[in-house]
């Protein structure tokens, strides 16, 4: 598959000149996770979700916040191919890699508070028993939950900074 660098150009220029926001970025990649969540909760093979199990394995048992931030990217792509439809992984690479880059230090943050990472840790086991449920419902539930525990630790981890 081509690498997505037009659409990662982009994305880094408009945030550059000020056309969208940070809040814009992650406001778009939740919406677009809610909907690649529930494909995903029904196109996926073993295989791939073997590979989410093992990201998740890996998210939650890691000392080192790096090995961490970088499970959690390669969790959410993942999520992406299991959708089954090249351009979502496209698109998805396209907002990541500029989310990756503008949100780490928030990320830093969570992960550096034990109960922080707890409850984010526990949203990722929840995302991955509702993909193994094949239930598109729970699996979408289950991003919400996601992204609104990491909304709360991470803006509490922001605020005590």
């Amino acid at each position: 598959m081509p690498e997505p660098v037009f659409i990662q150009l982009y994305f880094e220029l408009a945030l550059k000149l000020n056309y969208i926001s940070v809040d814009h970025m992650e406001t778009a990649r939740e919406m677009f996770e809610r909907e690649i969540i529930q494909a995903a909760a029904t196109h996926h093979t073993a295989q791939e979700l073997e590979t989410l199990e093992q990201l998740c394995e890996r998210i939650v048992t890691t000392t080192d916040i790096n090995d961490g931030l970088q499970a959690d990217y390669e969790f959410h792509e993942q999520l992406a191919i299991m959708a089954g439809n090249p351009a979502i992984l496209i698109i998805f690479q396209g907002l990541s890699s500029v989310l990756k880059k503008v949100l780490h230090h928030r990320r830093v943050l969570a992960r550096q508070s034990p109960q922080s990472l707890k409850k984010t840790n526990e949203t990722h086991i929840a995302i991955v028993a509702a993909i193994k449920a094949r239930d598109p419902d729970l699996a979408r539930q289950a991003m919400f939950d996601h992204f609104e525990t990491w909304n709360q630790q991470t803006m509490r981890s922001y605020a005590g900074s």
